[in-house]
């Protein structure tokens, strides 16, 4: 990346990079649940991983319509439509 810090070329690189995941979780009440996160390095002025940041969300609700959106279509489509 010409003109830019190397520092700042490399969390430009990290962020691309950058993928959210999507996983089970369990609440304490035991309530499972679909989470999202992404995690982000922070790194020093000479590139060096000094911590990371963690970024999550309760995608339950999403996940639940993407499920009953598959439902209707694989019903759809066994009838023949």
């Amino acid at each position: 990346m010409a003109g830019v810090p190397p520092h700042d070329a490399h969390r430009a690189v990290a962020l691309r990079r950058r993928q959210i995941l999507s996983v089970p979780a369990v609440r304490r009440s035991g309530k499972r649940i679909s989470v999202e996160f992404t995690i982000v390095p922070s790194t020093d002025n000479a590139g060096r991983m000094i911590g990371i940041a963690a970024i999550v969300r309760d995608a339950t609700t999403r996940f639940e319509e993407l499920r009953a959106l598959r439902r209707q279509l694989a019903l759809h489509s066994a009838v023949g439509h």
